[in-house]
């Protein structure tokens, strides 16, 4: 469930055209926090507040802030004070304007330290006479290419290297942790290799597209000192037949943290046909080291497949048990390994997560047994079950949907208690948003 706060009635110096939007949801896009504003002229006080009951440290807050009109005209005149009058370190962007040319909306990213179900104050000043001290620490390095490294993106965070093969888009494939903390990312560092295929999809006819086999282009949309996000748009690709449905990931990362997230978000762009039918959609990781270290249902494991049917029951191995499964799974050998967990995992059936030595895979749209979710009462059908029909998934041309999954690389075997604070717990209903399985 994403956290979702609606800001008090705004006082009468802020415009009508605010007035009229005074119901909209405010967001947080990256813990269990919620942000409580209230604007004045020249600041907006902002309340962070940790609803689950674990701590955070230096954890990762976005969040639209919407500002008076006319009151500020650059991003840079925008700096955030904690409640000891000290500033923190601040990432803004421009989200929207007014037909002044003022800003209305102010998209802001900062990191907080709470502890479990701690409330902490900020203050957001912005006016053409504020100004903001640099971010100190490692920056974010973001490198989609250069003459001397024409096709190696990389992302780094400080203790994260995400390597991005240009010619060849398996998303997951070099994921390196700095294990000694030496800033150098060694080979043994490694945590997953390409074996995997990355995305896949597979149509009603059995046949595989995958991301891989299909050019992708790359776009830096954001590269702030807190957070970066990288665009990755293509087609899922098969080598006799063709394409079948676009795509988009966008690659979030965070400085001086050694998680991250993704967006993926398919496209039914097919002409041919006013409406699609394909069997499963999955992303697949493969680790370097191919160990039987597994963890699945919040549990070491052995090798097995967790299927939520709906949202009352879902499946471990042949085992069907009422209730929410956890959303995330972890596979490492000897020196480390990671954990993938989706948000809203079960509120958006079906899904599933099987672990095997050395891989881990997602399905965001799993297959499933032909007839599992026929023959329902047609109000049951119309509402929930149109598209899962004959044992596949039926879209119509022009549906797109986004799933997001957070991931985190870690050292050593798996560590099933951190990854379920990490993750959060299945029964918590205020997962964080910035990974709402977290």
């Amino acid at each position: 469930m994403t956290l979702r706060f609606i800001p008090p009635v705004p006082r009468r110096s802020l415009t009508p055209a605010f007035h009229a939007n005074r119901h909209l949801w405010v967001r947080v896009t990256t813990l269990l926090i919620g942000l409580g504003l209230q604007a004045t002229a020249g600041e907006t006080p902002i309340t962070v507040t940790e609803p689950t009951g674990v701590a955070r440290a230096d954890w990762p807050v976005t969040s639209g802030i919407p500002l008076p009109r006319g009151q500020v005209r650059h991003a840079r005149h925008s700096a955030l004070f904690d409640s000891d009058g000290k500033q923190v370190p601040l990432q803004a962007e421009v989200l929207g304007v007014g037909p002044d040319g003022s800003i209305r909306w102010l998209l802001i990213d900062f990191q907080a330290t709470l502890a479990p179900h701690q409330s902490r104050r900020y203050v957001l000043r912005h006016g053409p006479g504020v100004t903001r001290k640099p971010v100190p620490g490692p920056p974010l390095i973001i490198s989609l290419g250069s003459p001397e490294n024409r096709i190696v993106p990389l992302l780094k965070t400080g203790p994260l290297r995400i390597q991005l093969a240009a010619d060849r888009f398996r998303l997951l494939d070099h994921v390196s942790l700095d294990r000694n903390g030496d800033g150098r990312f060694s080979d043994d560092e490694r945590l997953t290799d390409d074996r995997a295929s990355g995305i896949e999809l597979v149509d009603s006819r059995g046949r595989r597209f995958r991301a891989d086999l299909s050019l992708s282009t790359w776009t830096i949309e954001q590269h702030g000192p807190l957070r970066a996000c990288v665009r990755i748009e293509g087609q899922h690709g098969n080598s006799d037949e063709g394409t079948k449905f676009r795509y988009v990931v966008r690659l979030h990362v965070f400085r001086g943290r050694p998680f991250f997230r993704f967006d993926y978000t398919f496209i039914n762009d097919d002409p041919d046909t006013l409406m699609s039918r394909f069997h499963s959609l999955e992303v697949v990781c493969s680790t370097r080291e191919r160990g039987d270290r597994l963890v699945l249902s919040g549990k070491p494991s052995k090798p097995s497949r967790l299927f939520q049917l709906d949202d009352q029951q879902f499946r471990l191995g042949d085992k069907l048990t009422r209730g929410h499964a956890n959303g995330w799974a972890a596979v490492a050998g000897p020196h480390g390994g990671i954990a993938l967990g989706v948000r809203e995992f079960w509120q958006n059936w079906p899904k599933s997560l099987e672990v095997k030595p050395g891989e881990l895979r997602i399905g965001l749209c799993p297959d499933f047994a032909k007839g599992q979710y026929d023959g329902r009462p047609l109000k049951e059908e119309v509402k929930h079950y149109y598209y899962l029909r004959d044992g596949v998934y039926t879209v119509k041309i022009g549906v797109a949907k986004t799933h997001r999954v957070w991931a985190m690389p870690f050292d050593g075997p798996p560590n099933p208690t951190a990854s379920g604070t990490f993750f959060g717990l299945p029964n918590n209903r205020c997962w964080p948003s910035a990974h709402r399985l977290t």
